[in-house]
């Protein structure tokens, strides 16, 4: 019961496509998270460290805020089969001086695009602590593309992927877990299809803390070669390395705290975005 107490509370909130694990029929998990990053940097199409906007030669001193408002969300439906949904409200930023209109500074507020998908374990014995699960939904563009900076991209994307994961035992009676993911985005709109992964390993701490620590990236299955206008998620890739750790209030209720940093890419920002949430699990 313990390493069950444990998973429920630290392994659920791992990325929606990295996790293994299903819920319980009749179990419900959600995660309210707020997230802010706040940068003057980008990765050129090259993938080198420049100023934000920087392939636009008539803008200069740019700098890119997004506040957000997250949810995240799990049903178990079956034994073997989750409903996972997540959707955010935004709050998106641009500061630049444009050389024929001066500074601007654009902002906007508004719902982000919601995913939908369905996780189907595979693999998931009793006597052994391996999982072995797919994922597949959609991206409904429920986020405006006319606002600026927009929200979405303006169109329908489908998503699949193979998920695995496995639990230990460290020394102490500590429990650990580690997990991973692969999968492919069909995009629509005519933007790039998408490789995406993931892998991430977390751990127990005393007092009721636990940590994780992982790496995520994505990767255009096409050419990059228009630069982005401004926060418009086009094509693009991104490597990110992530920290986190949770308090658990109970079994039940937990707070956490994450650290996301982009590490390498191509036509995207450059910046570390730093979440704190709220996690609720009934059982």
């Amino acid at each position: 019961m313990r390493r069950s107490v444990f998973f429920l509370t630290l392994l659920l909130y791992t990325d929606a496509f990295a996790d293994g694990w299903t819920q319980k029929k009749g179990d419900t998990y959600a995660q309210f998270s707020f997230g802010t990053v706040s940068s003057n940097t980008e990765f050129s199409l090259s993938g080198e460290s420049a100023s934000y906007l920087s392939a636009f030669p008539l803008l200069s001193q740019g700098t890119y805020s997004d506040r957000s408002l997250f949810l995240y969300s799990e049903w178990g439906l079956e034994e073997d089969l989750t409903l996972v949904v997540s959707t955010s409200f935004k709050f998106l930023g641009q500061s630049y001086r444009d050389s024929l209109l001066g500074q601007q500074m654009p902002m906007a507020s508004g719902l982000g695009d919601t995913r939908v998908s369905l996780r189907v374990a595979l693999l998931e014995p009793e006597s052994q602590p391996f999982v072995l699960a797919v994922q597949a939904g959609i991206k409904l563009p429920t986020g405006s593309t006319q606002s600026l900076p927009p929200f979405g991209t303006g169109a329908l994307d489908i998503e699949g992927a193979v998920q695995s994961g496995t639990s230990y035992l460290f020394p102490f009676g500590r429990y650990g877990y580690s997990v991973a993911g692969f999968g492919y985005r069909y995009r629509g709109g005519g933007f790039n299809n998408e490789f995406f992964y993931s892998i991430e390993s977390g751990f127990e701490l005393p007092l009721g803390f636990s940590a994780k620590v992982g790496y995520s990236g994505l990767h255009s299955a096409g050419a990059i070669t228009t630069p982005q206008p401004g926060a418009l998620a086009t094509n693009q890739d991104l490597g990110r390395v992530s920290y986190g750790v949770r308090y658990n209030f109970s079994s039940q209720v937990g707070l956490s705290l994450d650290v996301l940093s982009d590490v390498s890419g191509r036509n995207t920002i450059k910046g570390n975005t730093v979440l704190i949430g709220i996690f609720f699990k009934s059982f």
